[in-house]
């Protein structure tokens, strides 16, 4: 009997160690993928002031070279150049009365290869490549009429750079 009983025993014992759960030395692992997704993105930095030299009646007046930073991850993109105020002034410096120069701004750089009146949007630079672009050679030029009054003229200008494929 006692064999018996010792026996019912170490059967009751061995069928619960076989009924744990086998985890306890086992690692449990589960997988997730991130993504995302880059789009586009392009930025354009351009002078803050541009200062023309004396505006001398009766004479062609020319700007330094400005610098026009285009930054983008695209191919194609463009970058183009207009009179903010351009219905109203057509391209032309104006002083704060509203007298404006008579005749429109003229720009010169990037894919021009002369200057260009600024009466209408102008393309400085058409299929970019992607990475950062230095513009180094932007000129701009003021024909002054020999009966231009006197005072502070001033434009502003935008510049438009638009991203690609």
């Amino acid at each position: 009997m006692k064999k018996v009983i010792f026996s019912s025993v170490i059967a009751m014992v061995l069928v619960s160690v076989l009924m744990m759960p086998l985890t306890a030395g086992a690692a449990n692992t589960d997988v997730t993928t991130l993504s995302g997704t880059v789009g586009s993105s392009i930025s354009v930095t351009s002078p803050e002031t541009i200062v023309m030299p004396s505006l001398v009646a009766g004479t062609n007046v020319e700007s330094t070279a400005q610098t026009v930073i285009v930054d983008t991850n695209t191919t194609g993109w463009s970058l183009n150049i207009t009179d903010t105020g351009t219905d109203e002034h057509d391209g032309k410096l104006s002083k704060a009365d509203g007298t404006d120069m008579g005749n429109p701004l003229e720009i010169k750089g990037g894919d021009m290869s002369g200057y260009v009146y600024l009466s209408s949007l102008q393309t400085i630079k058409s299929g970019g490549t992607p990475g950062t672009t230095n513009l180094d050679n932007i000129l701009f030029r003021q024909q002054v009429p020999s009966n231009a009054a006197t005072g502070e003229y001033s434009i502003t200008l935008t510049f438009t750079a638009t991203p690609g494929s």
